[in-house]
């Protein structure tokens, strides 16, 4: 019922255990730098809750359904554990939205990549983390498929991306 994987976040601090089914997760991690330590559990498994995790700094975001089926992002101080809840300290940077899907998010030292879904179209917005700005990546035609391609560095200033359309050959910018 479950898959397992294990994987380092961009960031290189965290090594991340997530446990899934296709409607619920579970994740435990482990500071990459203490490789003999305990795996901690973010919060412990509930049926129908799915939560995903990246790592900046000294903040965990927190890609999570539980509020409703098209998730929210959150950040909490890093190393929090077996938490019931989000703790106080919880800082919500996307609401839940009934009409948008916010499908993944790509962590980088000075931003952040929310990929969203709507109306059928793949939408990426980035956080600029200095000064908390917001602004999307604008496509120029009306209908066409994008999404992130191969981006290992997390120190990068750029983000690569893959686009087609009707009229423009599969692409990467």
């Amino acid at each position: 019922l479950y898959r397992i994987g294990v994987a380092r976040t961009r960031s290189g601090g965290y090594i991340v255990l997530t446990s899934a089914s296709f409607t619920t997760s579970e994740i435990r991690y482990l500071a990459a730098d203490q490789p003999t330590g305990r795996l901690c559990l973010l919060r412990a498994r509930r049926e129908g809750h799915e939560y995903y995790l990246d790592h900046i700094g000294d903040r965990f975001y927190i890609r999570t359904n539980d509020q409703g089926k098209n998730f929210r992002l959150v950040t909490i101080p890093a190393g929090e554990e077996e938490l019931e809840e989000w703790p106080a300290t919880v800082e919500e940077l996307i609401p839940h939205r009934t009409g948008t899907m916010l499908t993944e998010i790509d962590c980088f030292v000075g931003h952040l990549l929310a990929l969203e879904r709507e109306d059928g179209l793949s939408r990426m917005r980035v956080l600029e983390l200095g000064s908390g700005d917001w602004h999307p990546i604008e496509f120029p035609e009306p209908v066409y498929v994008a999404g992130p391609h191969v981006n290992a560095e997390f120190e990068s200033s750029a983000y690569r991306f893959s686009y087609e359309s009707l009229v423009t050959p599969r692409s990467v910018f």
